[in-house]
């Protein structure tokens, strides 16, 4: 796969709002003990700094954006940990998106994040499980009323469950819904018509 180019308009357009925070966290790196994708490679280019150096060198023309370099930025989990420990406030993640959204734009997408993307359009969800699973989570009494179509069309609150805690996570769901009934909050759910919000793709 040929690399997007990067034009000089994507320069002036990019670095017009980030220009400062790229060079701010370029010449830090104080969250890289935050970065749980660096704590697990050890490698610099994928915590917050070392992907401000790659973008900062590409966008000053220094270094050509190959395949690798690009997939840099989708390693990033965006758990906001290096926004959270920033002495200066820079906005990694949002960086990060943005450079995602440039290079998508520009033809280039991982097939790792290719194939999440097909499956969600396919599935409506993250695993490409069948949405009549993803109920099955659900304490009885509400699994009931899903699987019956009788939920409350209205409600004062709409519980969103989440592909990962609908499918992986033998926990979440069950003990925040008992939570909502103890408390006595009227909820209703989407059930099998949930689909995923999307996240995995920015």
């Amino acid at each position: 796969m040929e690399p997007p180019e990067v034009s000089m308009q994507t320069k002036e357009n990019f670095l017009g709002k980030y220009r400062e925070q790229v060079l701010k966290c370029s010449k830090c790196g104080f969250c890289q003990a935050d970065c749980p994708v660096f704590s697990a490679t050890l490698r610099p280019a994928y915590n917050t700094r070392g992907k401000m150096l790659i973008l900062k060198a590409v966008l000053d023309g220094t270094v050509n954006l190959t395949e690798d370099l690009c997939e840099t930025f989708y390693l990033c989990t965006e758990c906001q940990a290096c926004g959270t420990s920033c002495p200066s406030g820079v906005k990694g993640n949002e960086i990060v998106e943005k450079v995602r959204k440039e290079l998508y734009e520009r033809g280039f997408t991982p097939p790792s994040l290719t194939g999440v993307r097909d499956g969600i359009l396919k599935a409506g969800n993250v695993f490409t499980s069948k949405q009549e699973e993803r109920v099955e989570i659900y304490p009885q009494g509400l699994k009931a009323k899903a699987k019956a179509g009788t939920l409350p069309e209205k409600a004062e609150t709409l519980l969103f469950m989440g592909c990962l805690p609908s499918y992986m996570d033998m926990k979440i769901v069950p003990s925040f819904v008992r939570v909502m009934e103890r408390c006595g909050v009227a909820f209703t759910a989407l059930g099998m018509h949930e689909i995923c919000c999307g996240l995995p793709l920015s």
